[in-house]
């Protein structure tokens, strides 16, 4: 369930038991679900490298009457000379 009454995009809510089975049934038309996370690694004021490192995750999942996933990671090192 999706509640919005409060945020200004729906957010999703859990109710009943956690040990619940729930019956999936079939969707008529094709959907695909996008999710992406980043992390870093800050520079280390006792190293002798002024470097960081960005990384970012994508997944991809598209489902239908053939489903397919794709994974990714792009990791970029940003030195002195970048910034």
């Amino acid at each position: 369930m999706l509640h919005s009454s409060a945020c200004p995009y729906p957010m999703p809510s859990w109710e009943g038991s956690l040990d619940q089975v729930v019956e999936i049934k079939g969707r008529e038309h094709p959907y695909g679900v996008v999710a992406t996370d980043g992390s870093q690694i800050y520079p280390d004021k006792h190293q002798g490298v002024p470097c960081y490192v960005l990384n970012t995750g994508i997944a991809q999942f598209a489902y239908g009457e053939t489903s397919r996933v794709q994974l990714s990671s792009i990791p970029e090192m940003v030195t002195p000379l970048v910034w």
